[in-house]
């Protein structure tokens, strides 16, 4: 099997015409796509014999295939056929009746998304790409996804807005972007971040109060948590323990990227409070995952013992804290310079 890849990747193909390529050698193909984009893996099967890329090698899984063979993909591009090609009339080997009702049901998880559109506001030079929340299918899903959401207070935005700013050095901009799109908003007078799975739907939310400590609602038995991604194919995930300190994570990496002029690969940033929350398959196709939480606590060890194979950062103190002073310290720089000092922003795009 690997052998008919490296074959049919030879002259670069895009990923519908790798797909194609394989499903007319008798290869049955499955690409899983969320409707943001996402991709949550590929799997094989020739002669009845199933396996994950992960299983074949980093250089069979989706992002592999185009690190290391030189598929293309663009998702805005690729989506539509792609799902189309996993229909069951593509299949290069006929299902029998069993077996082709169970192939629907499954094609009925598989949602590819259309190409999307980016609003760019122009904020610093780095790029966060932040996904809007599915619009729910009927009412009654609609009514569950309130349920499970504290009810939102707008009178009580400004001040909450104000203290997450100053208590925490978060940029207005970014506060006001992820308001929008309601990400982040006021639930009385308290701060509350939804958890989403990676096909933008509302699990359950992150609550703040003023004095720091973070609760949750009670979560569905699903994968969520509350995440942005920096624009272009996911390479690398970065997991904290909660939205504020994957936040500050990305600040972090936003501010050393321009220090040093090195651009860290595209990145999921997400906050957890529980492992099982984590997108696990989705992570073991990326080809780095830190766990950046402290390594002797009971979340990073379940954490790592769910992605052996991720590297475990463990900071001195909180990653807001090392963002705090990090601002602190651009600002005495600039003072002593006499210069203006302008925290730095990510730039946004939203889908």
């Amino acid at each position: 099997l690997q052998d008919l890849i490296d074959e049919v990747t030879q002259d670069n193909p895009s990923m519908p015409e790798f797909v194609e390529r394989l499903q007319q050698q008798a290869v049955e193909v499955q690409v899983g796509l969320t409707r943001t984009g996402f991709s949550t893996g590929i799997s094989y099967n020739l002669d009845g014999v199933a396996l994950s890329g992960t299983q074949l090698g980093r250089a069979y899984t989706f992002s592999g295939l185009q690190k290391y063979r030189g598929v293309s993909y663009d998702k805005g591009r690729d989506n539509a056929l792609i799902e189309a090609l996993m229909q069951p009339q593509h299949l290069a080997i006929a299902p029998s009746e069993a077996e082709e009702n169970e192939l629907e049901l499954s094609q009925s998880d598989l949602v590819a998304s259309a190409p999307a559109t980016a609003n760019e506001l122009e904020l610093s030079q780095s790029e966060l790409e932040t996904t809007a929340p599915a619009t729910p299918a009927t009412a009654n899903e609609l009514e569950l996804e309130l349920s499970i959401l504290p009810e939102p207070d707008e009178t009580q935005w400004v001040r909450v807005r104000s203290h997450l700013a100053v208590e925490y050095s978060l940029p207005l901009e970014l506060l006001d972007l992820l308001h929008s799109h309601s990400w982040l908003y006021a639930g009385s007078e308290k701060a509350v971040f939804t958890a989403r799975t990676l096909d933008g739907e509302a699990r359950f939310a992150f609550v703040l109060d003023e004095r720091g400590n973070f609760s949750t609602t009670h979560p569905l038995s699903s994968e969520a948590a509350f995440w942005v991604a920096t624009t272009g194919e996911i390479e690398r995930a970065v997991i904290a323990c909660n939205p504020i300190e994957a936040l500050s994570i990305l600040l972090i990496e936003q501010e050393n990227s321009q220090d040093n002029s090195a651009t860290a690969p595209p990145t999921i940033y997400l906050g957890i409070e529980r492992a099982s929350q984590l997108p696990k398959q989705f992570l073991q196709e990326l080809d780095s995952v830190i766990i950046a939480i402290a390594e002797d606590s009971h979340l990073a060890r379940n954490a790592s013992a769910l992605l052996p194979n991720a590297e475990v950062v463990s900071p001195q103190s909180s990653w807001n804290e090392i963002w705090i002073q990090l601002i602190e310290q651009e600002q005495r720089s600039h003072k002593q310079n006499n210069q203006q000092h302008k925290q730095p922003i990510p730039n946004i795009e939203l889908d």
